[in-house]
């Protein structure tokens, strides 16, 4: 269960608004927030995807 809370967290926190982090790094770098979220998506879509195949590898084995 920490594992799923982990991961959602990580791909959360990667493309969400309201982090401060994340926010704060781009605003740093001059980055507008569309251009990061069209940059982004397609390596949050396969972290994804990576996260559930390990999720149900690990669930089947268990």
């Amino acid at each position: 269960m920490v594992c799923v809370l982990s991961g959602a967290c990580a791909l959360v926190n990667g493309i969400t608004p309201t982090s401060g982090t994340l926010m704060g790094a781009i605003a740093i770098c001059r980055i507008e927030y569309t251009t990061w979220v069209k940059y982004i998506w397609k390596p949050l879509a396969m972290m994804l995807v990576l996260h559930i195949v390990i999720l149900s590898v690990g669930m089947a084995v268990l």
